[in-house]
């Protein structure tokens, strides 16, 4: 299974016992998954217990955060979790970076300005997928 960001995924392994934390690792899991993910996946993947993944994925799943395609019991993210991470990279930048950091990264503070809207209003990030050209009639 290919994953985003080429990041190794050696974290979520952990034996932290913290069920909020392991609960989020599923989540990146999932997120960072190229193909759908299987339960048997999951569990390899991220060595966490059958019984507690299954109570995560249907919380994930009524919150709106993944969906389970019902035909071949596999789980992808949704918008809504893209929409989370891009919304954290947004306010990231803005709360963290003082005007001091801002001006040595960037040529102005406008650059900065404008180098973050152009990377959240990516398609990746904001979901927004270009219409086929049938679809343009």
């Amino acid at each position: 299974m290919k994953l985003l960001l080429n990041a190794p995924l050696e974290h979520l392994r952990c034996t932290n016992s913290d069920n909020t934390i392991k609960a989020l690792h599923v989540l990146e899991y999932i997120c960072r998954s190229e193909e759908d993910c299987s339960v048997s996946a999951i569990v390899s993947n991220v060595d966490v217990d059958r019984s507690q993944l299954s109570k995560w994925l249907e919380a994930f799943v009524e919150s709106g955060y993944i969906n389970k395609d019902h035909e071949t019991d596999l789980y992808y993210p949704t918008l809504k979790t893209a929409t989370l991470g891009s919304c954290t990279v947004k306010n990231i930048r803005a709360r963290r970076l003082s005007t001091e950091e801002i001006k040595q990264r960037y040529s102005s503070v406008e650059a900065f300005v404008k180098t973050s809207i152009n990377e959240i209003n990516t398609p990746e990030v904001t979901g927004e997928i270009e219409p086929k050209a049938d679809d343009k009639k």
